[in-house]
């Protein structure tokens, strides 16, 4: 590995064994890519001769190597009408195709620029180093690349899933701390409270201090002297 890659630091696991899941992820792709060109030359014999006689070749004409090695001929085609008929709709698919593409280019060339400023401003915004944004694109790409071919990444799914309940466990938490806080100041109270021994019961009135006493004027009683 340190051959492979010099500039790893074996020390770090997590550079070490994030390297490691790129190689594994390249190797998925190929071997699915690979299994899809085994099927199809599987299904057409001709086209793993194709494939063989191709390698190497600097520039390499199916239409010539097919003369020359399968007597095709261009002329009967020509005179075919079925065959006419199968050409041009062919070349018309192509038509169609190639104005899509230029289309999809239009578009892409007008929004390319917009999405680059919107996401510099962002990285920007949650403070994010230019090498960090870079390999966050870098893998953005990479997630277009595996959707092509029928590869959904599960960091991707599970990313978007903690983005989806996020809110909801915001809020669920923060109720959560709410009751907390309630029921730690409820015990503080408690706490603090003075405590008696006292056991009151029955009916509680307000205390009333004893109002003093007036001597009462009997007038058929003798005044003392």
């Amino acid at each position: 590995m340190a051959e492979r890659e010099p500039n790893l630091n074996l020390d770090d696991e997590d550079a070490y064994y994030g390297y490691m899941d790129d190689m594994v992820t390249e190797y998925d792709e190929y071997r699915t890519s690979s299994d899809a060109m085994r099927k199809n030359m599987d299904h057409s014999p001709a086209l793993a001769e194709m494939f063989v006689a191709a390698n190497g070749e600097e520039s390499f004409d199916p239409v010539l190597w097919m003369v020359r090695n399968k007597g095709l001929d261009l002329d009967a085609l020509r005179d075919d009408p079925d065959y006419a008929e199968k050409v041009t709709e062919a070349h018309n698919e192509w038509l169609a195709k190639r104005a899509k593409a230029d289309e999809i280019n239009e578009q892409a060339s007008v929004n390319m620029p917009k999405s680059i400023e919107n996401i510099q401003a962002k990285a920007a915004e949650l403070g994010l180093s230019d090498e960090l944004t870079d390999e966050i694109v870098g893998e953005i790409y990479q997630m277009g690349n595996d959707l092509t071919l029928g590869i959904i990444p599960v960091n991707i799914f599970e990313m978007l899933a903690k983005g989806k309940t996020h809110d909801a466990d915001v809020e669920e938490a923060r109720e959560v701390g709410i009751a907390q806080g309630l029921e730690t100041k409820v015990n503080d109270k408690l706490r603090t409270m003075p405590k008696t021994n006292e056991q009151v019961r029955g009916r509680q009135m307000p205390a009333r201090e004893p109002k003093p006493k007036r001597s009462m004027y009997n007038p058929f009683k003798a005044e003392e002297d």
